[in-house]
């Protein structure tokens, strides 16, 4: 006997179609369910870490914060030279004119000559008078002493605080490296 294929497949088709179609949606919604699961439980896997290293953080910072020292400012100085400076002040003739030094004759003819005495140190030049004293006040409490020399140029006084003389370049050299130590600039100058 002859089968009939055709209607036999078209019978297979509509029984396995039918009878798959639930199966098939029945586990695509399982997967659904249990990727969608997968990724809330990642989800929140990231929210309980990112919590955990906040209040790590928030913990650190707590520790730190008591162990730094505020640094408190020193307690204002008050300086007294001012007042006391006016009473020691003694007014000399010397600091008004320029140094007279007499030259030593050379012993050798080609060479020149030498004046012993003949540098300064000088480390302001300014207009007022009560300027050059504050200087000369903090120059005297840094251990040097200073003067100051009154000048005219083209018409205005300058007040010049200088200190020397000294008698060699290199001794005008370390004062002026010793005034830089105390953050003041100076300049070295040969007196003619």
């Amino acid at each position: 006997m002859a089968k009939d294929y055709k209607a036999y497949s078209s019978r297979s088709k509509i029984q396995s179609g039918s009878g798959s179609k639930p199966k098939s949606k029945m586990k695509l919604i399982i997967w659904i369910i249990i990727a969608i699961a997968l990724v809330l439980g990642f989800i929140k896997l990231l929210h309980e870490l990112s919590n955990k290293v906040a209040t790590k953080k928030t913990e650190l910072v707590q520790q730190i914060i008591p162990q730094k020292k505020i640094e408190e400012k020193p307690p204002k100085v008050k300086y007294e030279f001012y007042n006391m400076l006016p009473k020691e002040q003694v007014t000399t003739t010397e600091a008004n004119s320029p140094i007279q030094v007499a030259p030593i004759a050379p012993s050798n003819p080609s060479v020149a000559p030498v004046n012993v005495g003949t540098y300064i140190v000088q480390v302001a030049s300014v207009r007022a008078m009560t300027d050059a004293e504050t200087l000369r006040a903090k120059l005297s409490l840094l251990g040097f002493s200073a003067n100051i020399q009154k000048t005219v140029a083209q018409g205005i006084t300058w007040y010049r605080v200088n200190i020397g003389p000294v008698a060699t370049k290199d001794n005008a050299m370390t004062v002026q490296k010793d005034l830089q130590e105390h953050n003041i600039d100076s300049l070295v100058k040969k007196l003619a």
